[in-house]
């Protein structure tokens, strides 16, 4: 018989967290909670490891303007390794960017992992053109199939960013589901990536959508980080108990919470990035969304980006969102993380081998830097001498793969400016969200003053949180 460790078991509304406390500090503790003793009748309960249901993934190492932003296969089988430790499917937000929708395909199915396949859309019809063209490339290589593609997004937040009217994306998805049909792939969903404000206003996407693909972040819309679950659950029934929702699927398209940074001006208007909210955020929605609800999720992130701080200096939030550090370590307090579920499981990452492979690198530097550029078509078009591609309608050059330009303004990762939207907890018997506003502000630096509308409010996260 092996004896159970004194504790004290502090607990929330959504999971039980166990702390061990030595043999002293349990004495005093005996006025406020019974101990437990090791007897002849106790047991020992295994922890089961953390299974995260998806993870968000992205194969940039650098900002827009780097030569050697994009990582090299190896890097991405590297990464694919460690995360197929703790989950079986990962999503991506762009097929052209750095190539990594043929990369990481190919490394998925190497794996046995599965992948959302994302198409990047922006303010720029011919980005989203490129990602179209990819698209269809794959699809006649061979790599886009059913068992391994769980279905394509279509844009992440443009809606929201105004960088397109919902009719345009709907229009988008309708031609990326035309070249799914003709490549045999119809069953394959389709849907559009937008935060929940957005699918709450916005009847025309909840109804065009094969699945409700909700972005949601208590952080951004500072929630407390105590009642940051209710308050995510209570916004997506809200959506999902819309008219047009009904029979679809909900699934979480990301979400998570950063345990340092900054966001300038807006500090104190979003919630508290530190170690301890990012943990309890995190056991938290593992046990009430993950394992009591059974929801689907995409959890953002698993390894740092903090490249990030490079592409935005006065938003250093975004690259401290992982579990992972960028040198793939699991962090401290991940590493000490053990808490019980309603379910009365205890779950852990402790049960997970992190011992970081070793993959050769058989990757040519010129094959790598030529992949950075592949995804700005604009070069060849434009028949360039260098590797640099000029960004549409503006003199200046985002460098691909020569130091000699490295003066261009980041124009594909737009950072998240603005706390989350706001809005009113809906009600029982009200039928349809109240607006106050039918548009998104993206320059809007200040939140509102109450929740009283699904009004979306907050600038988009970057796409590398995840870049495409």
């Amino acid at each position: 018989h092996h004896c159970i460790a004194t504790t004290m078991v502090v607990r929330n509304q959504y999971s039980n967290r166990t702390y061990r406390y030595g043999s002293i500090v349990s004495w005093l503790l005996f006025t406020l909670q019974p101990l437990l003793y090791c007897s002849s009748t106790t047991t020992t309960v295994s922890a089961a490891p953390i299974e995260l249901h998806g993870i968000n993934y992205n194969t940039r190492q650098g900002p827009d303007f780097a030569w050697d932003k994009c990582k090299t296969k190896e890097q991405i089988e590297t990464d694919l390794i460690m995360l197929g430790r703790v989950t079986s499917r990962i999503r991506i937000l762009s097929l052209a960017d750095c190539g990594q929708g043929e990369l990481v395909l190919t490394v998925a199915k190497e794996l046995g992992l599965q992948v959302w396949l994302g198409v990047w859309v922006s303010e720029f019809e011919y980005v989203f053109e490129s990602e179209k063209g990819t698209l269809f490339d794959l699809i006649n290589k061979g790599l886009v199939d059913d068992s391994t593609v769980l279905g394509v997004t279509v844009g992440s937040e443009a809606v929201y960013r105004e960088e397109v009217t919902s009719e345009q994306i709907i229009d988008y998805m309708d031609q990326i589901k035309g070249i799914l049909a003709n490549g045999g792939l119809s069953g394959l969903p389709v849907t559009i990536t937008e935060i929940a404000p957005t699918y709450s206003i916005h009847s025309n996407l909840r109804s065009a959508v094969d699945v409700i693909f909700a972005n949601i972040f208590p952080f951004w819309e500072g929630i407390n980080i105590n009642g940051a679950i209710a308050d995510m659950v209570t916004d997506l029934e809200w959506v999902m108990g819309l008219p047009e929702s009904a029979g679809k699927e909900l699934i979480i398209g990301e979400t998570g919470w950063p345990e340092s940074g900054s966001a300038g001006d807006i500090d104190g208007q979003i919630g508290i990035p530190s170690v301890a909210n990012q943990v309890q955020f995190f056991a938290d929605f593992y046990c009430e969304i993950g394992v009591m609800r059974g929801w689907k999720y995409y959890w953002f992130t698993a390894i740092d980006n903090k490249w990030r701080q490079a592409q935005d200096i006065d938003n250093t939030i975004e690259g401290t969102f992982g579990f992972l550090d960028e040198n793939l370590q699991l962090k401290s307090h991940f590493q000490d993380l053990s808490f019980t579920c309603g379910n009365g499981v205890t779950y852990n990452f402790a049960e997970t081998d992190w011992t970081i492979p070793f993959v050769p690198n058989e990757t040519p530097r010129e094959t790598q830097d030529n992949r950075a550029c592949s995804a700005h078509e604009k070069c060849a078009e434009l028949q360039l001498a260098g590797n640099c591609c000029p960004t549409d309608g503006n003199p200046t050059f985002l460098s691909c793969c020569d130091n000699d330009n490295l003066f261009a303004t980041p124009t594909t990762s737009p950072t998240r400016l603005t706390p989350a939207p706001t809005r009113q907890t809906p009600g029982p018997t009200r039928l349809t969200p109240a607006p106050t506003r039918q548009t998104p502000s993206p320059t809007r630096l200040t939140p509102s003053p109450t929740k009283e509308t699904p009004e979306p409010t907050r600038q988009t996260p970057s796409p590398t949180k995840e870049t495409p």
